[in-house]
């Protein structure tokens, strides 16, 4: 009972504007914390011993780039699909393309650009639903 009660003293303190300006701090602190370990690690195992042991061969940095890519390029065609929207009719923001559909015993429902109603969250864009 009592760690419910701290998480919900967490939560509160966090939905305040001092709380958040705490979190932006904390996040900016642990960010600090790990540069800090790393340069230390570093130069504990010396720099010049470092930019030794990086790859020499161009290859290694173009399939890097090119696995490092190949995620996001698919995921984006993966759900281009899914959503049924291609090119520009994909980008849905609910400001500007998502309008709101009203009728008499219709709820208020946000539309996509790409013309999908928002009622399967796994189908439409994220952006669309908020």
């Amino acid at each position: 009972m009592r760690l419910r009660r701290w998480i919900g003293f967490a939560r509160d303190a966090a939905a305040t504007p001092a709380g958040k300006h705490i979190a932006a701090l904390a996040r900016l602190g642990v960010v600090a914390l790990v540069i800090a370990f790393l340069v230390l690690r570093l130069n504990a195992v010396g720099w010049r011993e470092t930019l030794n042991a990086l790859p020499e061969s161009p290859w290694f940095y173009i399939l890097f780039l090119g696995f490092y890519f190949s995620l996001p390029l698919f995921e984006t065609a993966i759900y281009r699909r899914l959503w049924g929207c291609h090119g520009a009719r994909c980008r849905c923001s609910y400001a500007s393309a998502c309008s709101t559909r009203r009728s008499s015993n219709i709820p208020a429902t946000p539309i996509c650009s790409a013309g999908r109603a928002t009622g399967s969250a796994a189908r439409i864009p994220r952006s669309c639903t908020r």
